[in-house]
């Protein structure tokens, strides 16, 4: 997908402040029990493509980091509180970057893939609600879906966070 080449030409170009460049895994499958990709995968693509236009010149680019590696699973209360958390190195940059932010200057963190990163990120520090806005791209059009995977871990973003999606269809 485009998007991170189009943050990285940006920070590169000095009309972003990137301060984080999270690999959440791919979880396409997974709600099946037939995960596509483990997480070493999807990392390892990330990484190579990181190092693909470092090589090329490009700067001011954070090196990648692992996310979230597994859906989050609703707790039997159904209480989004009650939702068991995984720490990731991922999920605490969002942590660090977003308790150095505020409700009038809010991180603003754009998502290409599961949410599960943030989920994790808020589910650990709800106090960062106020001061995150989430960007999907290509996200919520029913249960499932390529980006949405996670279910219990989007549906958590959705609700507790301000949530902006696009889906992509220029025909709407």
């Amino acid at each position: 997908t485009p998007e991170d080449a189009f943050l990285w030409l940006k920070a590169h170009n000095g009309e972003v402040n990137l301060v984080g460049n999270i690999n959440t895994r791919d979880m396409y499958g997974c709600e099946s029990g037939n995960c596509s990709f483990n997480h070493d995968y999807t990392f390892s693509d990330w990484t190579n493509t990181y190092k693909a236009v470092t090589e090329m010149g490009l700067k001011n680019i954070p090196a990648p980091v692992k996310g979230a590696g597994e859906a989050l699973t609703k707790p039997s209360s159904g209480r989004i509180e009650d939702t068991q958390y995984y720490v990731s190195e991922g999920s605490e940059v969002i942590l660090r970057e977003a308790r150095k932010a505020s409700p009038s200057k809010p991180l603003l963190v754009l998502i290409g893939g599961n949410p599960t990163s943030v989920a994790n990120a808020y589910l650990k520090d709800p106090s960062i609600a106020d001061r995150i806005i989430i960007f999907h791209v290509d996200g919520w059009r029913g249960h499932g879906q390529y980006n949405m995977t996670d279910s219990w871990g989007t549906y958590v973003v959705m609700k507790k966070l301000m949530y902006i999606i696009w889906d992509g269809d220029l025909t709407r």
